[in-house]
């Protein structure tokens, strides 16, 4: 029998909590790290984010939320929007996310300005700057700068000077110590009539400040080795030009050392390599467990019939959420529909036959510890793949 079209919504959207519960709850590890992905070069910082899990998981949601797609009679569609716009932007992504299997070439690449390329300057847009009035002025401030912009934004009349101009006089005579600070952004104005010496000293010398101030390390270019590390990346995960994931194209370190004629540890050193710029963090076992471990489980199909069958060995007891760290970006998470409380997630199923794995369990004994009375096919698949990815994962 089919489900029925509630059915699906509902298992659609625990498909989601499932997957970003538990990455919320690893969120200061998962989350990007200042400038990280800004010093790649544009091309690459494509390359990386479209292969990351968050990328692959919630780009749809969040481009219907920037379309503003029409909302469906699905009453959770608009809070799992809102939510992937908010877990996009932990690893760097603002604005509307292209469909991962897009080239690069596709993206506008003719029309960038080569001077953006390299990855070390980069333009702000407007709604940037209004981005960063809003997040670090006072309210008081905002909310005098609204009236302005209101101002501004009226019709004018035959008086004489536009609004426009009597807002900008208005702000100018605005007493306000905050106005006149500077930006912890590093943002200069460039006078295009200097000399390019006089540019190239003055921007030096505030590149060493900024550095100091942010406690930022000199990093080689690596440019011309990232390609190399992502092509083993692709064949060690099973990512195709089309922009998905296959788990059936995994190979493992050692296919893929014969195939770019190297060793196996360069191999391993390649693959780790590209798991921090995609990640964005140093590779651990851990880490990849929380984030490609429970982004691929998830794909695989098993239906929540199945997963409800299995009870964990004792309640999971959930760990704190500091709210100073995640704030409001977990509310949509208390608004999800409930289910048999004693259910697994997928991060807790993950957890259960990583154990049973380690002590060496066959898969007819896991399926009774599990509490599972018939054998499941996409169980026993699930298992063949997470001791195959153990071996080399943990390595």
């Amino acid at each position: 029998m089919q489900p029925s079209s509630d059915d699906q919504k509902q298992k659609d959207y625990q498909d989601f909590i499932d997957f970003i519960k538990p990455l919320l709850l690893e969120i200061e590890s998962i989350k990007r790290e200042p400038y990280q992905l800004r010093s790649l070069p544009i091309q690459m910082r494509w390359e990386v984010t479209r292969r990351h899990p968050f990328y692959q998981k919630l780009w749809r949601d969040s481009a219907d939320f920037y379309q503003k797609k029409t909302l469906g009679s699905d009453v959770f569609e608009n809070i799992r929007r809102e939510a992937a716009v908010k877990l996009l932007g932990m690893i760097g992504v603002n604005g509307e996310p292209p469909d991962p299997s897009t080239p690069f070439s596709n993206l506008g690449e003719s029309e960038l300005n080569k001077a953006w390329l390299s990855g070390a300057v980069h333009p702000i847009t407007l709604r940037g700057m209004a981005g960063l009035l809003i997040a670090i002025l006072p309210k008081s401030t905002l909310d005098q700068l609204g009236v302005y912009f209101r101002d501004a934004a009226c019709e004018d009349t035959n008086s004489g000077e536009s609004n426009q101009l009597q807002s900008i006089s208005k702000l100018q005579a605005y007493e306000c110590d905050k106005l006149d600070s500077y930006p912890a952004e590093p943002l200069v104005s460039i006078n295009p009539a200097a000399s390019q010496r006089q540019i190239s000293e003055a921007i030096k010398s505030l590149h060493e400040q900024w550095k100091i101030e942010r406690e930022l390390k000199e990093h080689r270019d690596r440019s011309d080795k990232n390609k190399k590390y992502l092509e083993v990346w692709d064949l060690r995960e099973g990512f195709s030009d089309e922009g998905t994931y296959d788990v059936s194209q995994e190979r493992t370190l050692s296919e893929i050392a014969k195939v770019i004629g190297s060793s196996v540890s360069t191999a391993n050193n390649h693959y780790r390599s590209a798991f921090e710029l995609i990640i964005g963090k140093p590779y651990s076992p851990e880490l990849w467990w929380n984030t490609i471990g429970v982004f691929k489980l998830n794909e695989f199909n098993i239906e929540h019939s199945i997963v409800s069958q299995i009870r964990p060995r004792k309640s999971p007891i959930p760990r704190p959420i500091p709210e100073s760290i995640l704030g409001t970006e977990i509310d949509f998470i208390n608004q999800a529909p409930s289910t048999n409380k004693y259910e697994l997630t997928y991060q807790e199923l993950m957890a259960e036959l990583k154990s049973f794995i380690e002590q060496g369990l066959s898969d007819e004994e896991i399926h009774n510890s599990l509490g599972v009375e018939s054998k499941v096919p996409e169980l026993v698949e699930v298992l063949t793949w997470m001791r195959l990815r153990k071996n080399e994962t943990e390595k």
